[in-house]
């Protein structure tokens, strides 16, 4: 599927089920943590809730500080 962007988005892959996403190119960026994660994660439940509690990628910005 071919999808229109804009001049400041980007088409990323995230090497994983020929998936794709959108991102801004000067924004916060997606990382290959969760996917890569994902991979470990064994749901046999049906209609189970998964829930990433990650704190993205600038988690110790604050850290350095004190």
């Amino acid at each position: 599927m071919k999808v229109k962007i804009k001049d400041d988005e980007k088409v990323d892959s995230l090497d994983f089920k020929d998936l794709q996403l959108i991102q801004k190119k000067d924004g916060f960026c997606f990382g290959m943590d969760a996917v890569i994660l994902s991979n470990f994660v064994d749901i046999s439940m049906k209609n189970a809730i998964i829930c990433d509690l990650g704190t993205g990628t600038r988690s110790n910005s604050n850290f350095n500080k004190c």
